[in-house]
């Protein structure tokens, strides 16, 4: 995950993950020990857009800065951070 500026946590992509120094051996293990849930978690920025339009209606017009604000204080301390 990579931390915005207003704290809000997203995935991070290849050049986040080279700029935060790139993955070692712990970040791994801490990658490998997580639950699905919280895996969910990370990815739901992105997989949300998958939903189809209805239910994409049903979203506030700020669903990417409320999901990355909502995993910042639901996932510190549980994620690899880059």
């Amino acid at each position: 995950m990579h931390r915005w500026q207003n704290g809000g946590l997203v995935p991070a992509g290849p050049l986040e993950m080279i700029a935060g120094g790139g993955l070692d051996e712990a970040d791994i293990r801490r990658m490998q020990s997580m639950s699905v849930k919280d895996a969910h978690m990370c990815a739901l920025s992105e997989t949300i857009q998958d939903f189809p339009p209805a239910v994409k209606q049903l979203c506030s017009g700020s669903w990417r800065d409320d999901v990355a604000e909502d995993n910042a204080s639901l996932l510190s301390g549980r994620i690899v951070l880059k």
